[in-house]
């Protein structure tokens, strides 16, 4: 399977190539690769404070000058996102570069199936400077017996924009990551799997996160407010962003009708 790319992009990478190299200084501006990029202050958060403490281990024992703040909780709980800012607020003073990664994925089930509507639900729950929303090539797709990833995911990505709409002062970008193989993407694996189709091409892990690092740069301001995936050319897209007059383009919108806007 090959996925399409946007009129004026033909490369398309599945891995780390030199245009978003993190050593480059013009990519530089501060996970792993924030901090190999320079960044001496992050804070992560998650669900399971295991997954946590390994990820804070594994950063400051191979970046020593980084010190990494661990905030577990639940996306979806209010109070404890409240927390987290409030104490990153406090600990590292105000924040630069926000990266959403949120994301829940319910078992491959067609609207009225067996999957519970709290389940169905809890995906659109989970699924909200420089801001980064990591949304999903599903924004693109209609996946039958993914109802609720697909509409969570393109809700979420309008939610973004709205909030570039509303913060001209902010950079928003949102980045669909690629296809790595996450315990979440099993359920993909495992799904094609059993009704024959062909599996969607992996790809290595150190794109997207060098690509986040590019996106929270100055080079990347002409993503500000667009949707675009990790594997397009960076040098490709600028290109195509700088040619067109077209202001809507990658944006969500609805083939044929023009976007409304005040």
């Amino acid at each position: 399977m090959e996925f399409p790319t946007p009129k004026g992009i033909e490369t398309y990478h599945t891995k780390p190539y030199a245009a978003i190299d993190v050593s480059r200084p013009e990519v530089s501006a501060a996970g792993k690769h924030f901090a190999k990029a320079g960044s001496l202050k992050i804070a992560i958060t998650g669900r399971r404070q295991q997954i946590l403490d390994e990820a804070q281990k594994k950063i400051e024992s191979a970046y020593p000058k980084t010190t990494v703040l661990t905030l577990q909780g639940d996306v979806a709980d209010r109070a404890a996102v409240t927390t987290a800012f409030k104490k990153t607020l406090k600990t590292f003073g105000p924040i630069d570069v926000l990266v959403s990664n949120a994301g829940y994925m319910p078992g491959y089930e067609p609207i009225g199936g067996e999957t519970s509507p709290d389940e169905w639900w809890s995906t659109f729950e989970t699924n909200d400077a420089v801001v980064i929303n990591l949304t999903s090539a599903a924004v693109n797709a209609v996946l039958p017996g993914q109802s609720a990833y697909t509409s969570s995911k393109i809700a979420v990505t309008r939610l973004f924009e709205s909030f570039q709409a509303e913060n001209p002062q902010f950079r928003v970008v949102n980045v669909a990551p690629g296809v790595v193989l996450t315990s979440m993407h099993q359920k993909t694996v495992s799904h094609f799997d059993k009704e024959g189709w062909p599996q969607l091409p992996l790809d290595d892990i150190e794109l997207p996160a060098s690509y986040m690092v590019w996106a929270s740069s100055p080079e990347a301001h002409s993503i500000k407010g667009k949707f675009v995936w990790a594997n397009w050319d960076v040098d490709e897209l600028k290109r195509v962003l700088e040619e067109s007059e077209n202001k809507q383009l990658l944006r969500l919108a609805v083939d044929g009708v023009p976007t409304l806007s005040l």
